[in-house]
């Protein structure tokens, strides 16, 4: 079969391997749709020489498929089921796993696409307790989003409690961030995204933000105040990027709001002080519960909420090369493989 491995240095190449065999506990999967997250990226860009563990795996967390072998031990599946794979790999004992919040597990054993083998190839194998049931009426692509950042935009925004009266700032449009467009707008409130990028500003206004800014042209801080009075209520942080950490204050009104969502590469920069003059709350956000897989599926259907519009690229793995050349560039909207 065929299957992606990142070498770093922004190589990545395309190698025949063994189609694997699923184990006791474990099924095989033919991957119909696997995303390209901005954490692959990561590995993608790694200086060499390094050992980093990422390089001896198939990269891809973000897997969706159809059952095609059962292992035995295998209970409440079968061949021909639709699923959605939740991507980090826990010990499922610990106070968190046993309360549907395997995102936090104090044993984490590793995540699919790092350890072990992920979803950028043709068949995959994975715990039968991982996977989660994709409904009929959601395609492949959608069960991809679904498998990490359509929750990882979901969680930041309900735990702010975002609604109707919420003036709300998305930094950062990566596909994280044009999902939380999507959501902050089905959820009521007027969206403002950021992102130097021109590709990504037009992406957000086709997907309804009700405005769009350019942090590099002049103080984001004044350009949110020129729009929202007073400073944004509530800010998701998607980028990482230390320049958009340090502008967080500047964007939020008093008893403003934010959450910090996207993984960066560098030591963030934000003085502290300044949360308290504006008596600013800031939080951590990390992936998504799995127990609330359910509700986000049940959120999108009902809102009607057109997630795959995120998508601007759909390529064969055997484009894997070109296909994360596309998203390392950082003005595309999400990049998905599709094997049908």
């Amino acid at each position: 079969m065929r299957a992606m491995r990142l070498l770093g240095e922004r190589q990545a190449i395309v190698e025949t391997r063994p189609e694997p065999r699923p184990g006791p506990g474990q099924v095989l999967l033919k991957m119909k749709a696997a995303a390209i997250c901005g954490s692959d990226l990561h590995a993608y860009r790694q200086k060499l020489p390094d050992d980093h563990v990422v390089r001896r795996f198939v990269p891809g967390h973000e897997p969706c498929g159809q059952i095609v072998e059962l292992g035995p031990a295998v209970a409440g599946w079968s061949v021909g089921d639709r699923a959605v794979v939740y991507h980090r790999v826990t010990c499922m004992k610990c106070l968190f796993c046993t309360t549907g919040q395997r995102n936090l597990c104090a044993n984490r054993l590793g995540a699919y696409g790092f350890n072990p083998d992920g979803a950028d190839e043709e068949y995959m194998v994975a715990n039968g307790h991982d996977l989660m049931r994709l409904p009929d009426d959601f395609t492949y692509v959608d069960g991809a989003l679904f498998a990490c950042q359509v929750g990882t935009a979901y969680c930041p925004l309900k735990a702010m409690h975002v609604g109707g009266r919420d003036r709300l700032v998305v930094s950062g449009l990566g596909p994280v961030g044009l999902l939380s467009v999507l959501l902050g707008k089905a959820m009521g409130a007027q969206v403002v995204g950021v992102d130097p990028s021109a590709e990504r500003r037009r992406l957000a206004e086709q997907l309804g933000a009700d405005a769009v800014l350019d942090p590099t042209t002049k103080p984001i801080g004044e350009q949110v105040n020129s729009i929202f009075p007073g400073g944004a209520d509530k800010l998701t942080e998607t980028s990482g990027a230390p320049p958009a950490h340090a502008a967080i204050v500047s964007q939020l009104r008093t008893n403003g709001e934010a959450a910090i969502v996207g993984l960066g590469t560098h030591e963030p920069s934000m003085n502290l002080a300044e949360l308290m003059y504006k008596q600013i709350r800031i939080f951590g956000s990390n992936l998504y519960p799995n127990s609330e897989f359910d509700e986000i599926v049940d959120f999108v259907r009902q809102k009607k909420i057109p997630i795959s519009g995120v998508v601007t690229h759909q390529m064969g793995i055997e484009d894997g090369p070109a296909a994360f050349q596309i998203a390392d560039s950082a003005k595309s909207g999400k990049v998905v493989f599709r094997f049908d």
